[in-house]
């Protein structure tokens, strides 16, 4: 479930997007850069990710941040099954440190403003991964 858009050469960087506060797991939008370690940089801001609600214009963090996941796609947001949205996340998770490369701290910390993912952590995520 992930979507790979057009590349920028930012690489060193860091992007700040605006404090989202909560933002329900129907409605969170994921989006990130491999980090370089993954040996597939594919966009700058290297290891990046960010997780909010899709913006009416999409297309800024779309064009910084180049794999998506999430409320960027329609089946995720239509879902009404919490189990089988919070197996989505899962595999989102899985993908981000399996694939990606992403240390868990870090998948942690982006995913941390979805109560529905620090459920799931405080239910011993963490000694899973």
């Amino acid at each position: 479930m992930t979507k790979i858009n057009k590349n920028d050469n930012n690489s060193d960087q860091t992007l700040n997007f605006p404090d989202t506060g909560d933002i329900k797991l129907k409605d969170a939008a994921i989006m990130w850069n491999p980090p370089k370690e993954s040996g597939r940089q594919i966009a700058g801001y290297a290891g990046q990710i960010k997780v909010t609600t899709l913006p009416q214009d999409n297309t800024t963090y779309i064009r910084l941040l180049r794999c998506t996941s999430g409320a960027c796609w329609t089946e995720w947001r239509e879902e009404v099954n919490k189990d089988k949205l919070l197996s989505y996340l899962v595999n989102v998770i899985l993908e981000l440190i399996t694939y990606e490369k992403f240390n868990f701290d870090e998948v942690d910390k982006a995913l941390s403003v979805i109560p529905e993912y620090r459920d799931i952590r405080d239910n011993n995520l963490r000694n899973i991964m």
